[in-house]
């Protein structure tokens, strides 16, 4: 398969300011790896809420909590890459895309 995602960039005012198309694996690799990205703000957002003390100076409660968001994203990214690997359209359901996008 050979699917396409057109993505619209908007300006400040959120009118367009253009557009791009890109292949679908691209699209969800780039993607994914935004997600992973969020991993990092969260972990110094944590640093900076405790004066920039060393993880192992954090709680074991901020510990659990950080790993637990960082499981959740990490979980995401993968299944936004492996999509364009997994995706199938089935003949036997019918319109699959038109049942998803209604």
């Amino acid at each position: 398969m050979n699917l396409k995602v057109k993505e619209t960039y908007k300006n400040k005012h959120t009118d367009a300011a253009y557009e791009c198309q890109y292949l679908l694996k691209d699209y969800a690799d780039i993607t994914s790896l935004e997600l992973k990205k969020i991993i990092t703000d969260v972990e110094d957002l944590v640093y900076l809420a405790n004066g920039s003390s060393t993880k192992d100076a954090w709680t074991e409660e901020e510990q659990n909590l950080f790993e637990k968001i960082r499981r959740r994203l990490l979980n995401t990214a993968g299944s936004i890459s492996r999509l364009p690997d997994t995706i199938y359209d089935d003949p036997n359901t019918g319109d699959v895309w038109g049942e998803l996008f209604r």
